[in-house]
Protein backbone atom coordinates (compact mmCIF):
# COMPACT_ATOMS: atom_id res chain seq x y z
CA UNK A 1 0.00 0.00 0.00
CA UNK A 2 2.91 2.57 1.07
CA UNK A 3 4.81 1.71 -2.46
CA UNK A 4 1.33 1.84 -4.60
CA UNK A 5 0.63 5.58 -2.83
CA UNK A 6 4.02 6.82 -3.82
CA UNK A 7 3.43 5.79 -7.45
CA UNK A 8 6.51 3.73 -7.06
CA UNK A 9 8.54 0.77 -9.25
CA UNK A 10 11.49 -0.80 -9.18
CA UNK A 11 13.39 2.21 -10.07
CA UNK A 12 12.08 4.57 -6.54
CA UNK A 13 14.57 4.16 -3.59
CA UNK A 14 11.48 3.51 -0.98
CA UNK A 15 11.15 1.07 1.68
CA UNK A 16 8.81 0.01 4.17
CA UNK A 17 9.40 -2.51 7.66
CA UNK A 18 6.37 -3.47 9.67
CA UNK A 19 6.89 -5.48 12.97
CA UNK A 20 3.59 -6.68 14.58
CA UNK A 21 3.49 -6.12 18.80
CA UNK A 22 0.80 -7.08 20.56
CA UNK A 23 -2.55 -5.30 18.78
CA UNK A 24 -0.81 -2.91 17.11
CA UNK A 25 1.98 -3.19 14.06
CA UNK A 26 5.04 -0.82 13.95
CA UNK A 27 5.87 0.60 10.56
CA UNK A 28 9.28 1.91 9.65
CA UNK A 29 9.07 3.89 5.82
CA UNK A 30 12.06 5.32 3.96
CA UNK A 31 12.22 7.06 0.72
CA UNK A 32 15.09 9.04 -0.69
CA UNK A 33 16.64 9.99 -4.53
CA UNK A 34 17.89 8.08 -6.82
CA UNK A 35 21.04 9.59 -5.47
CA UNK A 36 21.15 9.33 -2.23
CA UNK A 37 21.41 12.86 -1.29
CA UNK A 38 18.15 13.44 0.23
CA UNK A 39 16.81 11.01 2.97
CA UNK A 40 13.36 10.89 4.36
CA UNK A 41 12.52 8.38 7.24
CA UNK A 42 9.49 8.35 9.34
CA UNK A 43 7.46 5.82 11.81
CA UNK A 44 3.94 5.19 12.65
CA UNK A 45 2.18 2.66 15.37
CA UNK A 46 -1.55 1.47 15.59
CA UNK A 47 -3.98 -1.10 15.16
CA UNK A 48 -3.08 -3.97 13.09
CA UNK A 49 -6.67 -4.59 12.07
CA UNK A 50 -5.63 -1.03 10.17
CA UNK A 51 -2.84 -1.07 8.57
CA UNK A 52 -4.04 0.94 5.18
CA UNK A 53 -4.37 3.74 7.76
CA UNK A 54 -0.81 3.10 8.56
CA UNK A 55 0.25 3.18 5.36
CA UNK A 56 -1.51 6.47 4.46
CA UNK A 57 0.05 8.23 7.61
CA UNK A 58 3.35 7.52 6.95
CA UNK A 59 2.94 8.11 3.39
CA UNK A 60 1.76 12.11 4.22
CA UNK A 61 4.57 12.18 6.76
CA UNK A 62 7.15 11.49 4.35
CA UNK A 63 5.43 14.22 1.81
CA UNK A 64 5.76 16.28 4.99
CA UNK A 65 9.07 16.11 4.66
CA UNK A 66 10.22 15.91 1.09
CA UNK A 67 10.86 19.00 -0.85
CA UNK A 68 8.76 20.32 -3.54
CA UNK A 69 11.62 19.05 -6.12
CA UNK A 70 11.82 15.69 -5.11
CA UNK A 71 8.16 15.55 -5.23
CA UNK A 72 7.95 16.45 -8.32
CA UNK A 73 10.40 14.42 -9.45
CA UNK A 74 9.14 11.18 -8.24
CA UNK A 75 5.35 12.63 -9.94
CA UNK A 76 3.99 11.29 -6.26
CA UNK A 77 0.25 11.79 -7.65
CA UNK A 78 -2.39 14.08 -4.81
CA UNK A 79 0.63 16.65 -4.89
Amino acid sequence: MFLELLGGGCQLPVGAYAESSGDNLDLDVFLSTAEGDAIFRGTESGPKTKPEDLAHSAYLQLLDQADTKLVNALAIPGI
